[in-house]
């Protein structure tokens, strides 16, 4: 048997919030649509030259509050720092990476950061995120092996990168090892 007056107050209340302005509804992802919003018209912008593009994201970025308080918020905070990468805002993009890993290391993927950080030529960070998620037991369980491959790549690539190829050549036979037990 439905309760056709409990569906009815349901819907009345339903309706009411839909017909809200999405700033009233949620604040933060307004905050990131504006975001999306500017960030795309900047882009389709043709006057701009790469240096007046990356000075006018800056500004649109900065006045936008830096917090990691709920998933929109981590969401435009991760769009600002690859936005960041994209114009060549590296030391903005890192300082807000800095803060994004500080806040939320433990449900921040491990890639993801230490992509972030190579990107940003943050080439230590990088290597000690890579290192550590390496390193744990998890990422060498059989269902995780794509993770620790990925990890090795990129701890494989920052070796090249420094010169380093001895400990390259380590990482990929470690790597190596790691294949034959699965």
């Amino acid at each position: 048997r439905i309760n056709f007056d409990g569906i009815e107050s349901s819907l009345t209340r339903t309706e009411r919030q839909l017909s809200m302005p999405l700033r009233q509804k949620d604040a933060d992802m307004y905050l990131f649509v504006t975001l999306l919003q500017d960030a795309i018209n900047l882009r389709q912008s043709r006057q701009l030259n790469a240096l007046e593009a990356a000075d006018r994201f800056d500004r649109v970025s900065t006045t936008l509050p830096v917090s990691t308080k709920n998933y929109w918020s981590r969401r435009a905070l991760m769009f600002r720092i690859f936005e960041n990468i994209h114009y060549g805002n590296l030391s903005r993009a890192r300082a807000l990476a800095d803060l994004l890993y500080d806040k939320q290391a433990e449900q921040l993927d491990a890639l993801v950061a230490a992509r972030i950080y190579a990107a940003t030529s943050a080439y230590d960070e990088a290597q000690k995120v890579s290192e550590r998620a390496i390193s744990g037991s998890e990422q060498k369980s059989a269902e995780n092996y794509l993770n620790y491959l990925k990890h090795s790549v990129l701890l494989q690539n920052l070796h090249f990168l420094r010169r380093d190829y001895d400990k390259a050549r380590g990482s990929a036979e470690q790597t190596t090892e790691y294949l034959k037990t699965i």
